[in-house]
């Protein structure tokens, strides 16, 4: 969990499918966007003073799942991202780090009506369709690092909200 990126990468790349498979593999077989990123809690990323828990792909806007098959797919995740409290302000920064030549992480999946589960070289994760939008929720997958000693300072479930392209 040092980086949030290396996680939510894990957690895009699997997905579930079963029952009625030409449906349920029109619903998969899409390109998937990351549009949007949440916390359970909310909090002020940006020390503006006021606290939110939806934000932005940011540097992750490039981000992407690939579904291939009815039960294998892949994960492109534009940047690695690493978020870091100040040890003394305690004011938060983040750190992108974005190459055109991030490899896509092959991951496979199962689907049971709405919901997906996604096998993944980091872990396990459960996601749903809602609408034209798939969530996928990654338990302790948002970590924040103190800027001095580099240790975890706070953690929180992450869920990432991806759209149909």
């Amino acid at each position: 969990m040092k980086h949030f990126i290396v996680l939510f990468l894990s957690t895009f790349l699997v997905f579930n499918c079963s029952e009625d498979q030409s449906s349920e593999e029109e619903k998969v077989n899409y390109v998937w966007k990351l549009t949007e990123w949440s916390l359970k809690e909310s909090i002020d990323l940006n020390n503006d003073g006021e606290a939110t828990s939806s934000f932005v792909p940011g540097c992750l806007n490039g981000s992407r799942i690939y579904f291939s098959d009815s039960e294998n797919a892949s994960v492109f995740i534009s940047s690695d991202v690493t978020f870091y409290q100040d040890h003394e302000s305690l004011d938060y920064a983040m750190s992108c780090s974005t190459s055109s030549d991030r490899p896509a992480v092959e991951i496979t999946y199962s689907k049971n009506g709405d919901e997906i589960i996604l096998n993944t070289p980091d872990g396990i994760f459960n996601g749903y369709f809602e609408g034209n939008d798939l969530l996928v929720e990654i338990p302790e997958g948002f970590e924040v690092l103190d800027n001095v000693t580099f240790e975890t300072v706070l953690t929180m479930d992450l869920t990432l909200k991806f759209s149909k392209e």
